[in-house]
């Protein structure tokens, strides 16, 4: 399988975004409450870790048991690295749930039809983009204008409208029919 140099373009920055939320969470964490760095590190381990188990999966999928175990200990390290700076409960939960989401992403990969996997990826990468920035969005009402710049505002509206027309652009045609109506007597 290959991915298209645009895809792996928009993993990288993906990544970049995901360590900027990170190290904004950590910077704050004295500020931040548990319950507000819970919720960042739970929504952008399950987002990464879903997205790692789907890529692992589509680059490994001839052994199943060897990917789910090495997506959810990706999931699981992604966890504690994001959560272990701010509170020992943060990254016990940040753990957990990336091992769920490693889980998922395998599973995924396992159901989804071979020829789907490109329209999957896409949304993954879709989704992954919209919680980091509902996230930095949310760091930036909470601490001000020093986390995001309004050059950092414009590349992620940018970057927003990108992934949704390329989402769409590259989603296949639905056909409907319509249904044959009842005749009753």
């Amino acid at each position: 399988m290959k991915l298209s140099f645009s895809t792996v373009l928009l993993v990288y920055i993906l990544l970049i975004l995901l360590l900027y939320t990170l190290l904004i969470t950590i910077k704050f964490r004295k500020a931040i409450n548990i319950m507000e760095a819970k919720s960042i590190v739970m929504s952008t381990t399950m987002v990464t870790s879903l997205t790692a188990g789907f890529f692992i999966m589509f680059f490994f999928h001839e052994n199943l048991f060897y990917v789910t175990l090495l997506s959810m200990l990706i999931g699981a390290v992604i966890g504690l690295i994001g959560g272990s700076p701010i509170h020992y409960i943060i990254a016990l939960e940040g753990m957990l749930t990336g091992i769920m989401g490693g889980m998922m992403g395998v599973m995924f990969g396992a159901m989804i039809p071979v020829h789907d996997w490109h329209q999957l990826i896409r949304f993954l990468l879709l989704l992954y983009f919209t919680v980091l920035t509902m996230n930095l969005f949310y760091l930036h009402r909470r601490f001000g204008s020093s986390i995001l710049t309004l050059k950092i505002k414009g590349v992620l509206i940018f970057g927003a409208l990108c992934f949704i027309v390329l989402t769409i652009y590259s989603a296949p045609l639905v056909h409907m029919e319509m249904p044959v109506p009842l005749h009753h007597p």
